[in-house]
């Protein structure tokens, strides 16, 4: 019959280095877990009885592990029917914390990860709960740490602001350093830096938007759009390109603002008063969540028929949901069946229905191959100039 107790030493300091995070967290709150008992799981009843001298052999053994590290027992004494009264340890006892670090080895890691968290916690009070919650980040990042202080402390300096991030100058930190931990910068930076210097609702996912997100300059994208109304255009500036900052403060004095994916199609199309195209974007049309005064402008938004342009639609009409379709209709579809092509996806993918009107579910579905699993496709630079303007037409006056 095996034995019940964990007699291997490595698995007994296995459950000791379970505590580590707990010891971590303790030494932020400044308490005290000592003494520390560890369970053993002594054997029971049959085994005493059974492996009488197993037992004895994990008895000694276990003695002997204790005094080896300086650690303690607690024994219990078992009254046997037929063997009598026997002393089992039951519990490993820790006396204090430096007989814990010197069992487990961790006496070097523990004192240099107290000494960066004592300094962050003088530097930055506010990050008291993140540490607590995240102590082993600090330990796995703890050859690096200093530089994060760096990093935060340099950003604390308000004149940041206009500066990019090649400029900010930090002793012994240079710019891969921050892009390569800027997930972790971002966590503590939202925290240490006043509200009104954190940009909301940008995610750190690139160095831009790293930068963007905490007031520094950086390259920006860049939005392509035409005055289709050239006299409401700058004079000789009908085709521009800008940052994305300066296209949210432009702010436009038109009513009709036309999306195109394709660069081509923005070129030529046709000039229609009070409105601007904005072209070239591709799949990229979650940059212009952050251009607020579109919301109070008629969008259109013209894509591919195929399920790529569908998904770019319903992208759209989450921070647009007043969004319209353009050319993205079935009688546009049928009207150029002999420009078809097969998409090559296997798979039918998931469309957020909700976000499309039942006309466009209904070509959602229909322009979906069930015979052999894959999409029909209407591009739409396979689309005539004259039909576009006779759509146009219908509903829109265009510039003599």
């Amino acid at each position: 019959m095996a034995l019940n107790p964990m007699i291997d030493p490595i698995d007994l300091q296995k459950k000791a280095l379970r505590k580590w995070p707990l010891i971590l967290r303790s030494a932020i709150l400044l308490e005290n877990l000592f003494p520390m008992e560890l369970p053993l799981g002594p054997p029971q009843g049959l085994e005493l009885l059974n492996e009488f001298e197993s037992v004895g052999t994990w008895i000694r053994e276990i003695r002997a592990f204790a005094l080896k590290h300086d650690l303690g027992l607690r024994d219990k004494v078992i009254q046997h029917r037929q063997m009598g009264a026997q002393v089992l340890p039951t519990h490993l006892l820790i006396n204090d914390l430096d007989h814990y670090l010197k069992w487990i080895g961790r006496g070097t890691l523990f004192r240099r990860w107290l000494a960066e968290v004592e300094i962050t916690l003088r530097d930055f009070p506010a990050l008291h709960e993140w540490l607590l919650k995240n102590v082993e980040t600090v330990e796995r990042n703890l050859d690096i740490w200093p530089s994060i202080r760096a990093v935060m402390n340099r950003f604390m300096e308000s004149e940041i602001a206009h500066l990019y991030l090649r400029e900010l100058d930090i002793p012994w930190v240079d710019t891969k350093f921050i892009e390569t931990n800027r997930m972790l910068l971002s966590q503590l930076l939202i925290i240490v830096l006043p509200e009104e210097r954190v940009i909301a609702g940008v995610a750190p996912s690139s160095a831009s938007r790293f930068c963007q997100k905490f007031g520094l300059r950086f390259d920006q994208t860049l939005i392509r759009f035409r005055w289709l109304d050239e006299d409401q255009a700058p004079a000789g500036l009908a085709d521009m390109t800008i940052p994305l900052n300066d296209f949210q403060m432009h702010k436009p004095e038109v009513e009709n603002v036309f999306i195109t994916e394709n660069k081509i199609n923005g070129l030529i199309f046709p000039r229609v008063k009070n409105s601007i195209v904005i072209f070239g974007l591709g799949g990229g049309i979650d940059i212009l969540r952050e251009v607020n005064w579109l919301q109070s402008k008629r969008v259109l938004y013209w894509g591919d028929i195929d399920r790529h342009g569908f998904a770019i639609l319903a992208r759209l009409r989450k921070f647009l949901p007043n969004a319209e379709s353009f050319l993205m209709d079935s009688t546009t579809f049928h009207s150029f069946k002999i420009f078809w092509v097969k998409d090559s996806a296997s798979q039918r993918p998931d469309c957020n229905r909700e976000l499309m009107s039942p006309e466009e579910i209904a070509l959602f579905d229909e322009i979906y191959d069930e015979a052999d699993g894959g999409f029909l496709r209407l591009e739409q630079e396979r689309i005539p100039v004259p039909y576009i303007r006779s759509v146009l037409g219908a509903s829109f006056e265009f510039c003599e």
